[in-house]
Parts: structure tokens; C-alpha cells; sequence
């Protein structure tokens, strides 16, 4: 699957992924994307392999900003 995070302002952020169930477990287990970690510009990446979620954690940030992810699965689009 690919994906696309588009920022707006200053804002700090890591692409993560979980193995976890995270509407079953109670404390997933979050990994950094492994290129699209404190980021502070808009970024694309991708996924080769399953993984059950993935989030956009925003480290930090000044506000007003925007952190918006869009992820499509191959054969969706």
C-alpha cells in the first residue's frame, strides 16, 4: 500500500505502523516507519508487507497546523 502525508504549519511527525489489533489491545506496539520519521514536509512512502494499523504520530508543533494521511491499498485505487 502507498501513502501520502500532506502538513500544513510547523509540525513534527512519524509515520507508524502496529501488528497489534489496536480496537483489541489496549497498548499496541507502535514502529517508525523507517523513512518517514520526524518528518516536518509533506512526505509519500509505502508499505510492502501486511501490517493491522498505521497512524500519524505528531511529535510536535506549533499551532495552527494540519498532519493528514492518505493511504490507498494496491488494486483500490
Amino acid at each position: 500500500m502507498g501513502f501520502g502525508v500532506v502538513v500544513t504549519g510547523t509540525v513534527n511527525y512519524t509515520v507508524q505502523h502496529t501488528f497489534d489489533n489496536p480496537w483489541t489491545t489496549a497498548s499496541p506496539t507502535w514502529f517508525d516507519h523507517p523513512t518517514v520519521a520526524a518528518k516536518t514536509a509533506s512526505q509519500d512512502g509505502n508499505y510492502a508487507f501486511p501490517v493491522a494499523a498505521i497512524k500519524v504520530l505528531v511529535n510536535s508543533g506549533t499551532a495552527p497546523f494540519t498532519a493528514t494521511l492518505t493511504v490507498i491499498q494496491a488494486g483500490i485505487a
